[in-house]
């Protein structure tokens, strides 16, 4: 199942259960989206994170050995894996305080940084850095920045360097020591010939 359909999915099932009064059969919302989004992160939180996920959800910290331990995780009201930390009080946004926490090595998370990629215009490593990093933490993020930009055939295109024609080779009359004008000719039947076309013309 792909992303749009995952969207189109998640709108039937709320047509089923709302009233018929409030059916949607318009385009797909922003927060229709959002929501599908949330709900695909949700479900490789679980396959790539599901012992510390069951962990937290039983009160219990992370254990030592895993990669999240440094992270401080917890899980929100939506049931996300998030990054803690003691930034409570900062004015940033919460999303962006407390990022969702991605695997770099699945295929959803490569999927994310394309679309960012395609989104902001083909950016470059530190653009798309900065933009994936407020809403998502995911280790060893720049070395997949890096993968997901040379793999980029856009990029690749526009980055491509010209190639330079070759020069031919040189006559020997160029490349060989001699007096300067060694070979000089006059053309002296040039005025013959413009007398002799002036009288065929005259004719």
């Amino acid at each position: 199942m792909n992303y749009f359909q995952l969207i189109c999915n998640k709108r039937f099932i709320s047509n089923c259960r709302n009233p018929k009064a409030n059916i949607q059969s318009n385009i797909l919302s922003k927060h229709e989206l959002e929501q599908a989004l949330i709900c695909c992160v949700k479900i490789v939180q679980k396959i790539s994170y599901g012992q510390d996920m069951r962990s937290l959800m039983e009160q219990q910290e992370v254990a030592a050995s895993s990669s999240l331990k440094t992270l401080h995780p917890f899980i929100d009201k939506g049931g996300l894996l998030r990054v803690g930390g003691s930034l409570q009080q900062f004015a940033l946004p919460y999303q962006t305080m407390h990022q969702m926490i991605l695997p770099s090595n699945h295929h959803f998370t490569k999927l994310v940084f394309s679309a960012e990629h395609i989104i902001h215009q083909h950016a470059g490593p530190q653009l798309l850095i900065a933009s994936l990093r407020e809403i998502y933490c995911i280790p060893r993020m720049r070395n997949l920045v890096k993968s997901v930009i040379n793999h980029c055939l856009t990029c690749s295109r526009f980055k491509a360097q010209a190639t330079e024609q070759l020069m031919g080779e040189l006559p020997s009359i160029r490349v060989q020591n001699s007096r300067p004008f060694p070979l000089q000719a006059w053309n002296m039947l040039d005025q013959y010939h413009s007398v002799w076309d002036h009288h065929v013309t005259n004719l």
